[in-house]
């Protein structure tokens, strides 16, 4: 047995499984001249179970016994606590220890939606002293030879080279029954599918009510309407289309109507597109203006982004209770966050997560009275990763307050002595998580990770949290 496929494994042991033999005597006899064989598969199965964590050897598998659609897999005791931890870890693997010191190893194959034969239990298969099994479907789940032999793999797996310890592809990360590689590489766009079929049925109900409202007189689907009809359908379909509540729907929401409708007419065969057909050129003028109108008003347009997060009473209360301040990381992070905010006008989570220590720069400057002034810079539309600043790049400075104690350029100072020095490199993430514990003459208050996106786009809610603060 130098090369073997499993799908020649498979179906071999299929002639037994399936009840090929007239007697339990001639079963017993073709069982025992295919133990090799089956040796090596259940070996195959075992490592593609475990040992993609814990190396499962040619000497960890005693034997096996087969009877149906069960087949239980001696292992030694070494082979058993691998296989309790692997269990405890891996998703749709079960491992359990029966009386006889038996390992056996479950790996579920679910039904097809449309398959009328299910897939056997362990507890619904033939009786056996253990009920956890590596389970063989039954041959009647195939129509023919070529169904059974799309079940497992067609590649030829070389049995003889694999080494001990070697591991196999886990069978998670392979095709279920009845599943091609393309059928999961398209889980997501199927998805998607499922999400735009919902969004078109709903949309074409709405349709339908303004029809059912009007008392529309045509019965007949829009698919079968003339075009002129339809397009004068349409037309008043959308100049009365409301909410629920009243009001007028964004202009994205609108084209995507008018989209969901052209999505139905075309799965029906519809043979113009509304989008651009000379027919329908009535609906999309309506459409146009209605667009129009609506960004007039500033519907659909994006609401301005609250600039100032905190009134200048609420700042005082900050400070106050040291939410804001020099006085621990967490303070320092949530300040310099506000005031960049602010002044470099940094509003949305992502511009701060990008944030480089070297995006801002301390520098100085010569005042009127020749003494030296410091400022933080920062170069908007420009960074130390993009190479030459943008032509449309400016430049914002936050001034130093010297005496005040609530100086941004002295806060920032601050900050700089408590960084990793590792974290001083123009490249790093400007935000660090603090450090779980924190001595009283430590020098370093911040670790090498960065402080993630999520954190960052809620700060200003955690912010007022801690302080008690609402409407935020």
């Amino acid at each position: 047995m130098n090369e073997l496929s499993f799908r020649s494994l498979f179906l071999r042991s299929l002639e037994v499984t399936g009840g090929m033999a007239d007697t339990a005597q001639e079963r017993a006899e073709e069982q025992e001249r295919l133990r090799s064989v089956l040796m090596e598969t259940v070996l195959l199965l075992c490592k593609s179970s475990l040992s993609y964590e814990h190396s499962l050897s040619v000497q960890g598998v005693i034997g096996i016994t087969m009877d149906d659609q069960v087949m239980l897999v001696h292992v030694n005791e070494k082979v058993q606590e691998q296989a309790k931890e692997a269990g405890k870890r891996r998703k749709r693997t079960y491992v359990s220890t029966s009386e006889d010191d038996l390992v056996v190893v479950k790996q579920e194959i679910k039904d097809e939606p449309n398959d009328p034969t299910p897939t056997m239990s362990a507890q619904q298969s033939y009786a056996t002293p253990h009920n956890d099994s590596v389970r063989v479907p039954d041959a009647s789940s195939f129509t023919d030879s070529n169904d059974a032999a799309s079940f497992q793999y067609d590649d030829p797996l070389e049995v003889s080279s694999l080494r001990e310890g070697e591991a196999v592809q886990p069978l998670s990360k392979r095709p279920r029954c009845g599943e091609s590689s393309d059928e999961t590489g398209n889980s997501v766009e199927q998805a998607e599918n499922v999400n735009t079929k919902r969004k078109t049925q709903s949309d074409l109900r709405l349709l339908a009510a303004y029809r059912a409202e009007v008392n529309y007189p045509n019965p007949d689907p829009i698919e079968l309407l003339p075009t002129a009809e339809l397009d004068e359908l349409l037309c008043n379909f959308f100049q009365s289309l409301k909410k629920a509540d009243g009001t007028d729907y964004e202009p994205n929401s609108l084209r995507g109507i008018q989209t969901s409708i052209m999505r139905y007419l075309r799965g029906k065969g519809y043979s113009h597109n509304i989008h651009d057909h000379l027919a329908f050129q009535g609906h999309r003028q309506v459409l146009k203006s209605m667009i129009k109108k609506l960004k007039e008003n500033r519907l659909g347009v994006s609401k301005p982004k609250k600039t100032e997060p905190f009134t200048v009473s609420e700042v005082e209360l900050l400070y106050e209770k040291e939410i804001f301040g020099a006085d621990n990381p967490e303070s320092i992070i949530a300040t310099l966050w506000f005031i960049f905010k602010q002044q470099f006008r940094l509003h949305n989570r992502h511009e701060h997560y990008h944030l480089r220590w070297g995006d801002v720069q301390l520098r100085f400057t010569s005042s009127s009275d020749g003494s030296r002034l410091e400022y933080l810079e920062y170069e908007r539309n420009a960074s130390v990763r993009s190479g030459p600043p943008h032509e449309d790049s400016y430049a914002i400075q936050i001034f130093a307050h010297p005496g005040n104690p609530r100086c941004p350029v002295r806060l920032y100072k601050r900050y700089r002595d408590l960084r990793p020095l590792a974290m001083l490199d123009d490249s790093a993430p400007f935000y660090l998580n603090p450090l779980g514990k924190i001595q009283a003459d430590s020098q370093t208050w911040y670790s090498l990770h960065r402080t993630g996106t999520n954190k960052l786009g809620e700060m200003a809610r955690t912010i007022a949290k801690k302080a008690g603060l609402r409407g935020h």
